[in-house]
């Protein structure tokens, strides 16, 4: 699935790609632009208990400039998921490209899982 994202305003912040195995119900374009993905895929069978992140950047290729009104070349802010269940069956993976003039990548951390 290629999906495009766009501020309140109209101007598009993301392109993303997505692979998912084993989608037969709520599965439309109406359902992936109103309700979690997540949710979907648990609806389906594929309850996600493990999200691996790589974050990076790139020049923006053709097919994602072109999307995000961005040239050639711009850099990108680019982040990879691969989403997985409890047995450790990759079920999901994301491809994220964002214009990082109108998007951050925020994230909190805890010092809670700090073993020092």
């Amino acid at each position: 699935v290629v999906r495009v994202r766009s501020t309140e305003d109209g101007e598009p912040f993301a392109h993303y790609i997505s692979w998912t195995v084993g989608l037969d119900e709520g599965f439309s374009r109406h359902d992936l632009e109103t309700r979690v993905r997540y949710d979907i895929m648990k609806e389906n069978g594929n309850e996600v208990t493990r999200i691996d992140q790589n974050l990076g950047a790139a020049a923006a290729q053709d097919f994602v400039s072109s999307e995000l009104d961005m040239k050639v070349g711009d850099p990108l802010l680019t982040v990879t998921r691969r989403s997985y269940t409890e047995d450790g069956r990759l079920v999901d993976i994301l491809y994220c490209h964002y214009n990082p003039k109108r998007f951050q990548y925020r994230m909190a951390m805890s010092m809670d899982d700090y073993r020092g």
